[in-house]
This record gives C-alpha cells, structure tokens and sequence, in this order.
C-alpha cells in the first residue's frame, strides 16, 4: 500500500500549516499542497489579526520541493483534477475550514483531522473552555472527517499530561505541541505504507461557540479543573 498524499493548508502565515509541512519534509514525504488564501471574516470582537513572522507555506513548499497550488478548498474541479492527476488517496488537514462531502469522497483513504480535544465530547470551536466546563481531561483526536463537523471515524487519542505548576498557557502550548507530535505519527504510519486502523465516532451535538463574557467565566473555574485532574477526579 502506498500513500499519496495531498495536504490542505492555509496560504497565510499559519504556525500549524508551517511547522506541519516541515515534518511532512521531516519525514521524506512528498505531498502535493493546496493552500487556502486569506479570507477575511466579519467579527464584532477581536477582529484584528495578527500574522506571526514565520516563511509562507509557498515559500517551504518551493524549499521542500512540494508540489504547491492556491486555491481554495471548496473548488471541487479543481481538487478532483488534482487528486487524478497525481493519484492521490489520502488527505491531510493542517489548516482548513469545512471541507464539503463531495470533496472527501474523492479520497480513497479519507482525510485526517487533528482535532484539539476529545471527540465527539467537544465537537466545534471553543475547545479549550468547553473541556474546562466539560470537565474534561485535555486530549488530541485524530480522526478521519466526514460531512459532519468533527466526527467521522477516530484512529486514536492522545491524552495530555496536566502538572501542578501548569498555566492556561502552558496547557495550551502542550495540546499544540502534542497535534504535532501525533502529525509525525501519521506521517511514519505513511511512510511505512501502514494500514490505517479506525472506530466510528458516535454522534454528540455540537457545542456552541462562547463569547466573551462566557469564556471569562470558563477561566475563573482553571484552577478547579486543574485540581480535579490532579486528584484523578476526572
């Protein structure tokens, strides 16, 4: 079995899309890369964006020698030429919105997620303060999506470590880490041209996104959750 591999990222500076096509190199793999080019939502709060100063997913890909095109993740034709023209049958998301059914169909193997948190318990955005309400242990899923938001078919979950001296920041720091870290796992269970192995997720509404004032009063609780953990009380 053989994988060949086509990545959805985004074309602005993006740390995940960034850091994650360096292990693809990491790894002596060869993807074929499209990049979804900035699109500007309208929000009330926290607007403004700030781009971190790293090189551009174009610029690694011409370093690495992947094959790079932009263009955005809903244009069917365009992925489905792509796809056939490279005989690709797998898919991996390292930065992308909702990718629709008729475009995950066209992927043999399907397309691999990394979701920052315990599926489908935290299916959505706001990850983060849903596990704190939750009173969830923090966790990476890896999964292969399907036409609904974050569910689909689970490969495995890391679960992350929490220790006494840990800040929001630090947990936050490590749950990133740790999506890298289950990315190089993928990428030597591709390069091994190992099977795949998968359970369905079973299906929990999404959680609504939170806003401000909502989010405030989630961090008041950290340390309560924090001890929890700590006590193995959850």
């Amino acid at each position: 079995m053989k994988y060949k591999i086509l990545v959805f990222a985004y074309d602005f500076p993006h740390v995940k899309s960034h850091d994650m096509l360096k292990i693809f190199n990491e790894y002596k793999l060869d993807p074929v890369v499209i990049c979804s080019p900035f699109i500007k939502i309208k929000k009330k709060i926290n607007s403004s964006i700030e781009f971190p100063l790293i090189d551009s997913q174009k610029d690694l890909c011409k370093k690495f020698k992947f094959k790079y095109y932009k263009k955005k993740h809903t244009d069917f034709n365009f992925i489905k030429r792509i796809v056939i023209e490279n005989n690709i049958n797998i898919g991996i998301i390292i930065g992308a919105r909702i990718i629709k059914e008729d475009i995950i169909n066209l992927f043999n193997f399907g397309i691999i997620n990394y979701h920052p948190g315990k599926l489908p318990d935290l299916r959505g955005l706001d990850t983060f303060y849903w596990m704190i309400k939750k009173k969830l242990r923090p966790a990476i899923t890896v999964h292969l999506i399907d036409k609904n938001i974050d569910l689909g078919q689970k490969i495995f979950i890391r679960k992350i470590s929490v220790y006494k001296s840990d800040t929001i920041k630090k947990i936050k720091k490590r749950l990133y880490n740790n999506q890298l870290e289950c990315h190089r796992n993928i990428c030597s269970i591709l390069k091994n041209h190992t099977k795949i192995k998968y359970n369905k997720i079973k299906y929990l509404a999404k959680n609504e996104n939170l806003n401000d004032k909502e989010k405030e009063q989630i961090i008041s609780d950290f340390k309560i959750w924090k001890s929890l953990i700590l006590k193995n009380e959850i």
